[in-house]
């Protein structure tokens, strides 16, 4: 077995099969193990392992600590057939810088295939560097595929709470399903994460988080008023590496975010909350521009990174690579995108508010790009050579199009979003409708609502072919759009702007379960959630979607 981090940490231990973890278990077990020490020694087989294993070195011991610095949890992600990245990071005060002393800090980790960790299968030792906030990605391989796991940390005394990850299929397997929980939008301020507590709940094998895990805007004045003073943001914007930091340590400091975490591996992108609101490339809209913006950029792209478990090499300056693709067996080929850090400039923004408006001549314009040349050609050749039953793409912003003006009124649109790049999201929904890509189903985030779209060259045109489904997940927290459109929306089949939630997507050989998860009231920390309405999705040129 083979173990890679980033932050210099390492080895193998043993390669043997692995065993069912069962959720409920785990979660009345193993999650409680944080008071469990790690197995003493830091080299040498596991216990019962059988097998010669490699040696791994000893941690060096810690600076003195006031108290755990496992205050964010743990969390796993990008999971390979071998493999998957894990995640912590060491914040005994997370709320004032971290509480960690300006020192490389060694941290132990391992992986098990029982809740109990009487199985070790890996584990190794990373650094936690405080260029990183601490924070450290393990970069875990030679696992058996299809396969869960638990893993922690432990740094001198202390010992992470628990996590429980699992392994993608191998590559020439035929897997019966895949269960995605869809989410995004998730303002601390808004309301309670109920719908982390109910996916932590759930058997799910991976979470699909489509961006804004932070809110940048200010605070209200009073804490009070923000539910309780822990999701209180603080009064001003985030600019420095520090205060975004800060945001994503409140956030993480929230139960039900770190229970979901720890109860599957997250797929992440972003959308523009983790920096400014509606900036595209250098453009930082009420951000400014130039190297103030670049600056600011920056900070929120290396505070992203380092809370979030993604197998991408840290940011280099305001640069950070985050399209990918997550493959599992046979079944489904996920790409990843986001449509913000090489955007052109949304059109129109001299005679439109807030980017949103009628549109203009320059909308039109047949070069602008939200994806970049590079990941537009890594999207776009990688489409065509899926061999997986079901093609599905992670989109950030809503594709199908949406005139959001009212009856009578010429069209508008929100013009930060696809809507302002109409000439490649025409060649975009053109690659979903070659006959190389099998069933396209498009999963997306950001509007604070539910939809079910049909994705389609010309939007608004009855009459042009359907390329795709859209299945669009509500917000987690922030404020709803309750404003239906479907009047003037053809394109759109279904809407629903009055729950929080998320969207409980069932991929299947013949078909794909869509449950939309409604919070009945995101101000009441004991709001049950439940089913809002179910769709099913069945494989072709183009797949139907239809409610049941």
């Amino acid at each position: 077995m083979a173990a890679r981090s980033r932050t210099k940490g390492e080895e193998p231990i043993a390669d043997r099969a692995a065993h069912p973890i069962s959720r409920r278990a785990f979660l009345v077990g193993a999650m409680a193990a944080g008071a469990v020490a790690c197995s003493g020694g830091s080299s040498g087989p596991a216990e019962g392992a059988g097998t010669t294993t490699t040696v791994v070195r000893a941690a060096a011991p810690p600076p003195p600590l006031p108290r755990s610095p496992f205050s964010l949890g743990v969390a796993s992600g990008d999971p390979t057939p071998d493999g998957v990245v894990l995640w912590t990071r060491l914040a005994p005060d997370p709320l004032r810088g971290g509480g960690m002393p300006p020192t490389d800090v060694d941290v132990e980790w391992e992986v098990a295939t029982d809740e109990a960790f009487t199985d070790v299968v890996a584990r190794g030792v990373a650094t936690a560097q405080p260029q990183d906030g601490h924070a450290v990605h393990v970069e875990v391989s030679g696992l058996e595929a299809d396969r869960w796991f638990a893993y922690r940390f432990r740094v001198g005394e202390h010992t992470s709470p628990a996590g429980r990850t699992r392994t993608a299929p191998a590559g020439d397997a035929s897997p019966d399903h895949l269960r995605l929980a869809v989410t995004n939008c998730q303002d601390l301020q808004g309301g309670y994460y109920i719908a982390h507590r109910d996916i932590a709940g759930q058997d799910f094998d991976a979470v699909l988080f489509l961006g804004d895990y932070i809110y940048e805007v200010p605070g209200v004045d009073d804490p009070d008023q923000a539910l309780a003073e822990r999701r209180y943001l603080g009064a001003r914007f985030p600019e420095s590496l520090e205060e975004y930091r800060a945001r994503y340590a409140r956030a993480r400091l929230d139960p039900d975010l770190q229970a979901a975490h720890a109860s599957c591996p997250w797929i992440v992108t972003f959308d523009d909350h983790e920096v400014i609101n509606n900036y595209a490339g250098g453009d930082g809209a009420l951000g400014g521009t130039g190297p103030a913006f670049a600056a600011r950029r920056a900070a929120a792209y290396r505070a992203w990174w380092e809370h979030m478990p993604i197998r991408t090499p840290p940011p280099e300056g305001d640069t950070v690579r985050v399209h990918r693709d997550v493959r599992w067996g046979d079944l489904a080929h996920l790409f990843v995108i986001e449509t913000r850090q090489e955007a052109d400039v949304p059109p129109c923004r001299a005679t439109s508010t807030f980017d949103q408006g009628p549109g203009c001549p320059e909308r039109l314009e047949p070069g602008r790009s939200a994806l970049g040349a590079e990941q537009r050609e890594w999207l776009f050749d990688g489409l065509v050579r899926s061999e997986a039953i079901w093609t599905v793409l992670g989109n950030p912003v809503l594709l199908a199009g949406l005139d959001v003006s009212d009856p009578g009124d010429q069209p508008e649109y929100f013009l930060e979003v696809w809507d302002g790049y109409p000439a490649e999201r025409r060649a975009l929904v053109e690659r979903l409708a070659d006959p190389r890509v099998p069933s396209p189903v498009v999963l997306t985030g950001d509007y604070h609502a539910a939809f079910v779209n049909l994705v389609k060259p010309d939007p608004w045109d009855p009459a042009s072919p359907v390329a795709a489904p859209e299945l669009l997940a509500t917000s987690v927290s922030s404020g709803l759009y309750v404003h239906d459109y479907t009047a003037k929306n053809p394109q759109v089949q279904w809407f629903d702007g009055s729950h929080h939630g998320y969207l409980d997507a069932e991929i299947g050989r013949d078909r794909i379960v869509a449950r939309f998860r409604g919070v009945a009231d995101v101000k009441d920390p004991s709001s049950p959630v439940s089913t809002v309405a179910t769709f099913e999705v069945t494989p072709g040129k183009p797949p139907r979607v239809e409610r049941v």
